[in-house]
């Protein structure tokens, strides 16, 4: 084998090599972004819960008719 076949061998092992490090970091990419739009869609329907749960954009009530209401 010459000298340059092993360069050429070398080179496209390290061609491939490289090749396959910038898939992973594109899969890892892509899992980075899906994880956080997951993230953002938790977050967002955890300020919905919590809007709905303090009675936030529900209805508006004055405090005056609650104390005046039956219900308490």
């Amino acid at each position: 084998m010459t000298e340059n076949e092993v360069l050429e061998i070398l080179n496209q092992t390290n061609i491939k090599t490289f090749e396959e490090r910038l898939e992973k970091k594109e899969l890892d990419k892509d899992n980075n972004e899906d994880l956080l739009l997951e993230t953002d869609e938790i977050l967002e329907n955890l300020d919905e819960q919590t809007s709905q749960i303090s009675g936030q954009d529900n209805y508006n009530w004055e405090l005056e008719d609650y104390l005046n209401s039956d219900d308490n």
